[in-house]
C-alpha cells in the first residue's frame, strides 16, 4: 500500500487524454488540523507529478454538507444543538454564517497559509438530486439487503441504511431507517422527540450511511483516485465493493492513502475532537515547521506532533 505512488503512475502513463479527478472529502465538523493538511499535501504533489507527465488532473475537494454538530475542545454545543445539521445553526465565532459556512472557509484560509490549491468544491447533498437518484437507486433498491450485509461483517454493530432528518426538531442520527422503496420513501420514528413520519429522499435532508454514501460518490462524481487517511482504508475498501453491487461493473478507481497524525498524547486528531491546535491559530513558525516536517516525511511515516500543536481529549 505505501508503494502506491509508482502504483499510481504506472496505471496512468498510457492514459493522457483525460482529465483525472483527485477527490478527498471533509466532513467541517471542527477546525483543520495537521493531518488534513498532510493530504492537501499529498494531492498537490501527485497534481504536479502527474502535470510533469503531461497528464491533466483537477483537485475536488468533498464537502460533507448535511453533517451535525458535535462538541468537542475547540467549542462547546449544547445537548439541544448536538446532531442539528451544521447548516441550521449560526456560527458563535461569526454570527453572519451558519456552522457549515464558517468551517468551510476556515478550511480555505487554511489552505492558503500553507498556499496549497483546490479546482473545484462538491457538495455531498448533490447525491441526493434527482438526476443522480436515478442513476444509482435501482442498484441500491435491488443490493441494498447484500450491501447491509457486507457492511454487517466489516463492523461489530447493526448497520444503518439511511439517517433521516427528523422533519419535527430537526436533528439527525436519531432514527433508523434500513429500507426504502421504489418511491425513495421510507418510514422512521426519532429517539428524541418521538415523531413518526414518511418521507422521501427527495425531501428529506438525511444521508445515506458512509459506507453506501461513498459507493454512489465513487461513480456519480466521476472519481479516479480517491485519496483519505489510513483510518478510513478499510471503510473505503468496503465501499468499493458495495459500488459494484450498486453499477454492476468492475471497480476501477484508486486508492492514495496517508497514514495518521498523532497528538503528544499519542492520540489520532482528529476534526470532531478538536484534540490539536487548529491551523488557524498557526504561527508563521509553525507553518514553517509544518511544511518542512511534510516535505521531508514519507506519507507511511506515522507522525507526532509536538506538545505546542496537541490537546488533549476531554
Amino acid at each position: 500500500m505505501w508503494d502506491f505512488e509508482n502504483i499510481i503512475f504506472e496505471h496512468y502513463k498510457v492514459q493522457k487524454d483525460k482529465v483525472y479527478n483527485l477527490y478527498f472529502e471533509f466532513a467541517p465538523s471542527g477546525f483543520i488540523h495537521v493531518g488534513i493538511i498532510r493530504v492537501l499535501f499529498s494531492m498537490n504533489k501527485i497534481k504536479n507529478r502527474l502535470k510533469s507527465l503531461g497528464i491533466e488532473a483537477k483537485l475536488i475537494i468533498g464537502i460533507q454538507d448535511r453533517y451535525t454538530i458535535k462538541s468537542n475542545n475547540h467549542f462547546h454545543a449544547e445537548e439541544a444543538l448536538n446532531n442539528k445539521q451544521l447548516v441550521d445553526v449560526k456560527s458563535p465565532y461569526d454570527n453572519t454564517k451558519n456552522y457549515l459556512e464558517f468551517f468551510t472557509s476556515d478550511f480555505i484560509n487554511s489552505l492558503n497559509k500553507f498556499n496549497l490549491t483546490i479546482d473545484e468544491i462538491k457538495h455531498v447533498s448533490d447525491l441526493y438530486k434527482k438526476e443522480n437518484l436515478t442513476t444509482y437507486f435501482t442498484g441500491l433498491l435491488q443490493k441494498q439487503v447484500h450491501a447491509m450485509e457486507k457492511i454487517k461483517s466489516f463492523q461489530n454493530h447493526i448497520p444503518t441504511l439511511y439517517f433521516p432528518k427528523c422533519d419535527s426538531c430537526g436533528k439527525m442520527y436519531e432514527s433508523d431507517v434500513n429500507e426504502i422503496d421504489a418511491d425513495y420513501k421510507f418510514s422512521y420514528k426519532c429517539k428524541n422527540c418521538g415523531n413518526e413520519s414518511t418521507s422521501s429522499l427527495l425531501q428529506n435532508n438525511g444521508a445515506f450511511t458512509f459506507k453506501i454514501e461513498a459507493a454512489i460518490k465513487f461513480s456519480i462524481f466521476n472519481i479516479d483516485i480517491q485519496f483519505a487517511g489510513l483510518d478510513h482504508y478499510d471503510a473505503l475498501k468496503v465501499s468499493s465493493e458495495i459500488n459494484q453491487l450498486i453499477f454492476g461493473k468492475p471497480f476501477d478507481k484508486q486508492f492514495y492513502i496517508v497514514n495518521m497524525v498523532l497528538n503528544n498524547f499519542g492520540e489520532v486528531i482528529h476534526k470532531s475532537k478538536g484534540n490539536s491546535k487548529a491551523i488557524s491559530n498557526f504561527t508563521d513558525e509553525e507553518i514553517e515547521f509544518i511544511t518542512k516536517l511534510l516535505n521531508r516525511t514519507n506519507n507511511s511515516t506515522l507522525l507526532k506532533l509536538p506538545i505546542s500543536l496537541s490537546l488533549k481529549s476531554h
